[in-house]
């Protein structure tokens, strides 16, 4: 099942506890982010011991505690006692995120699991099938917002690509500096392209003569509108795993 599709339980941003049926982990002791092992009350956290200094961003994964007044995702929030201190006010089982320290930062729920026995993220999802897993590591996973490009809905100044900040999905990333990047131009970046079109290899692309052009998005439903010559509206992501909503996205290519 592909990560941020699945249908599993609403997020939780209540005061939480163990999700593994199994007798909670006391506050400060090391959890799993994926299992939510922590005792009622608390939420496993990524967290740094400096979180005053900078640098590592996380290095180890604690119980803490659940803030008394959580917001939820996709709203503000903001950490206490600096940066990955471990004590944010999101809820249980979210992390808040994309802060810097001009700018607060916003609650994205955690990866989980569903099954309990798993130990290694093999049942990876995210509660709200309309976001897809970011940056995932074994220890430290995410769940951002996804888009499509077929109808983006990102804001003013972003595109929606494929990988973006490591979505196994479609993401909404600031636009490359300069001019966006039109049908057939060279690229090597993600987010160099203009709004509708993709860096794909230069392969897919007549003419291209760069490591990867500019191509459109296309509706593989409609697969006779692509500009180039030999080009067809290829479907992006394997038939059959596709995220939700993505089933007819696709890339003009050769």
């Amino acid at each position: 099942m592909p990560p941020g599709t699945t249908t599993g339980a609403a997020a939780d941003t209540t005061m939480g506890g163990s999700s593994t049926g199994r007798p909670g982990l006391g506050e400060g002791e090391d959890c799993s982010l994926l299992h939510q092992d922590c005792a009622e009350g608390l939420k496993c956290m990524p967290y740094t011991t400096t979180p005053a200094q900078g640098g590592i961003p996380w290095e180890a994964n604690g119980c803490f505690p659940v803030h008394p007044d959580p917001v939820g995702p996709g709203e503000p929030c903001q950490w206490f006692d600096g940066f990955f201190s471990g004590h944010d006010n999101c809820g249980f089982a979210q992390v808040c995120m994309g802060f810097s320290e001009d700018h607060p930062g916003e609650c994205r729920d955690l990866c989980r699991v569903e099954d309990p026995d798993d130990q290694v993220g093999e049942s990876l999802y995210c509660p709200d099938p309309k976001t897809g897993t970011a940056t995932c590591q074994r220890c430290f996973c995410w769940c951002e917002p996804v888009c499509n490009p077929l109808e983006p809905n990102c804001e003013e100044g972003e595109v929606c690509v494929p990988g973006g900040s490591g979505y196994f999905n479609f993401g909404c990333v600031p636009q490359a500096a300069g001019e966006p990047g039109a049908y057939g131009d060279s690229c090597e970046f993600i987010n160099t392209c203009g709004p509708g079109l993709v860096c794909a290899d230069g392969s897919a692309v007549p003419g291209c003569e760069g490591i990867g052009c500019c191509t459109p998005v296309c509706d593989v439903t409609e697969p006779n509108t692509c500009p180039g010559e030999g080009q067809t509206c290829q479907i992006w992501f394997p038939e059959g795993d596709s995220p939700l909503g993505h089933e007819d996205v696709g890339a003009c290519a050769l």
